[in-house]
């Protein structure tokens, strides 16, 4: 899937909640180290996210938004990236100040090889919903994963114990999104997959 740079900038440099989003307001230059390495990542080249690392050794390092590498490594799926900073000791949980989650991007972007790999590292399949994300009406990887019609990212999330049976704020269930986008075949096939 093709993300526009924009997009994925507004989303990463700017937040909807309110300390948040003043923070990044006032604080979050584009011209940072972390935010060149952001912005290369979005573009494609995770060289400079490498070299960061090297000089700052600091794979925990984010931006003002709280924005880190792990989290932008997780929509573009780069493997090189996620696994170099796991190596070097990066949290797999390390949440943004929005509260979004490497897992929940991978979950959400179709990434399964970084999810599978995030869940290896430790990351958790349940986070911990943040309270400037409660509003959000799919707020669990599972949920993102099954409404964006990420048939394996549900799989590898049910096989690392995410919460099926959890009811987001309007009280929809995994189950409501499954039915309601899936013919009955890949339903089955989701349902042999839980543990």
């Amino acid at each position: 899937m093709k993300i526009s740079y924009f997009s994925i900038l507004l989303i990463f440099l700017t937040s909807t909640n309110t300390f948040a989003k003043c923070v990044c307001e006032r604080y979050n230059d584009p011209n940072t180290p972390v935010n060149v390495a952001i912005i290369d990542l979005i573009r494609g080249n995770n060289a400079t996210a490498i070299n960061l690392l090297k000089e700052t050794n600091n794979p925990n390092i984010s931006n003002a938004c709280g924005a880190g590498i792990l989290l932008i490594s997780s929509i573009y799926n780069d493997e090189e990236v996620t696994r170099i900073f796991l190596k070097a000791g990066a949290d797999p949980n390390m949440a943004s100040l929005k509260g979004l989650t490497p897992i929940e991007n991978a979950a959400q972007w179709s990434s399964n090889e970084v999810l599978s790999m995030l869940i290896d590292a430790g990351a958790n399949p349940n986070p911990k919903i943040l309270d400037c994300s409660k509003n959000s009406s799919y707020n669990t990887p599972l949920f993102l994963a099954a409404i964006n019609n990420n048939i394996e990212g549900v799989k590898i999330l049910l096989n690392s114990g995410a919460d099926y049976n959890h009811k987001n704020i309007n009280g929809i269930t995994f189950f409501d999104i499954i039915i309601s986008k899936h013919n009955n075949e890949t339903i089955n096939d989701i349902i042999e997959s839980i543990p």
